[in-house]
């Protein structure tokens, strides 16, 4: 019996978190414990602002999310990272009145979506001084033997990595990613920041991405 689909349209920095996205649409389609298929739009957009402008309005329940990078403590870096909260914030604000949203979720990564990738298969992420470190990390979670973070990010070389994940390797990373930031809460308080009703951390690892993730499984059945 062909199942029953749920829309989400998320604005993304790059093509892997574009390819990541469309693999999660492939597994609610093929895994049995999904009643919904995520049909999951996503799109390159810096800005939150303009991707909700650009989405067309199909019903008044639009389900919207952004994901993006706290690329470091520079304040070039943090002043983007803030423009990307307040526009955030416009979006919710006006959810249910403003292009027919109906919920936004804001999923960032310190320092990159690569944290993510890994805690599909591992339990945690030690702390890392520059984004190319991931390097190591992903090797060690895939069995891989990559030298350089770009070569993992070609696509026939993230898609291979793509084919060893499964849904209950998803279900584990929103498992790993909520016991890092509940550690983080409870042991780094002094690097907590709240802003616009958004919360982040100013050390790595710390991430938010799950929320995203766990909302679209949750609409489609999979997470009671």
């Amino acid at each position: 019996m062909r199942k029953l689909s749920k829309q989400f349209f998320i604005s993304v920095p790059g093509e892997t978190e574009q390819w990541y996205f469309e693999y999660l649409q492939s597994l609610t389609y093929r895994d049995d414990r999904a009643k919904f298929v995520a049909k999951i739009s996503s799109k390159k957009y810096t800005s939150p602002r303009k991707h909700v402008r650009a989405l067309p309005v199909l019903s008044d329940d639009i389900r919207a999310s952004h994901i993006c990078d706290y690329e470091s403590n520079d304040g070039q870096h943090v002043t983007a990272f803030k423009g990307v909260m307040d526009e955030a914030k416009e979006i919710r604000d006006n959810c249910g009145t403003s292009r027919c949203i109906a919920d936004y979720t804001l999923g960032y990564s310190n320092f990159t979506f690569d944290l993510w990738m890994v805690l599909h298969k591992a339990t945690g992420c030690a702390p890392v001084s520059h984004r190319r470190q991931y390097i190591g990390h992903i090797n060690d979670a895939f069995g891989t033997d990559y030298s350089f973070i770009d070569d993992y990010k070609k696509e026939d070389n993230f898609k291979k990595i793509l084919s060893q994940i499964e849904l209950d390797d998803v279900l584990q990373a929103v498992i790993n990613a909520e016991k890092i930031r509940s550690y983080n809460l409870e042991n780094k308080r002094q690097w907590h920041r709240q802003y616009k009703g958004f919360e982040y951390n100013l050390k790595n690892p710390d991430l938010t991405i799950n929320e995203v993730v766990k909302r679209i499984l949750s609409e489609c059945g999979v997470i009671e």
